[in-house]
């Protein structure tokens, strides 16, 4: 033994592996909502893309959820981690708009890819979109992603059918509430 107040030549002690240890508290695995999807995004606004670019999500459950520690974030050009702090709560089949200048995400205008993360670091939804049209709003709509000119944050997507002739409406509403598959 090297240890100053071991025996020389004596054999070392063994540890021995408890397997049935006992601790004083006990340990829960936490279970997040699923459910909370990235809904629509504006990457290319007509205004100062540091002031007018937003991330909205959905949050697709008949229940509030905290997104305390919850993280978006992006993957392409200059990347950043927003965490959403204490009491950043998304009401049942709600919306939560995330304004640039709060999580400090460059929405890339010739494409990205953003994330929502939960606090385990499972990644929940995601979204890549291709380059951006000027003012149009990134929406998912019944698990497909479409540009559309009509900015809907806060509230359902509508998608402009510009080419439709079996409607005299200009604006069609695709769905009610988004999917969250």
């Amino acid at each position: 033994s090297k240890n100053l107040n071991g025996t020389p030549k004596a054999k070392n002690s063994t540890i021995q592996k408890n397997k049935n240890i006992s601790l004083p508290f006990k340990i829960e695995q936490i279970n997040y909502p699923s459910n909370i999807i990235i809904n629509e995004l504006l990457p290319s606004p007509i205004g100062p893309d540091a002031e007018e670019e937003w991330i909205e999500i959905f949050n697709n459950n008949n229940f509030e959820v905290n997104l305390f520690n919850w993280k978006i974030n992006d993957s392409r050009g200059k990347t950043k981690t927003y965490i959403f702090p204490k009491e950043t709560k998304i009401v049942a089949q709600g919306f939560l708009i995330l304004f640039r200048n709060i999580s400090k995400i460059i929405l890339n205008n010739d494409g990205d890819s953003i994330s929502l993360i939960q606090p385990n670091n499972n990644i929940i939804d995601s979204v890549t979109y291709p380059k951006a049209q000027k003012n149009e709003s990134y929406n998912k709509i019944n698990s497909e992603w479409l540009w559309s000119d009509n900015l809907t944050p806060g509230s359902i997507n509508i998608i402009s059918d510009r080419k439709s002739t079996r409607l005299n409406s200009s604006h069609i509403p695709l769905s009610r509430m988004p999917s969250s598959a």
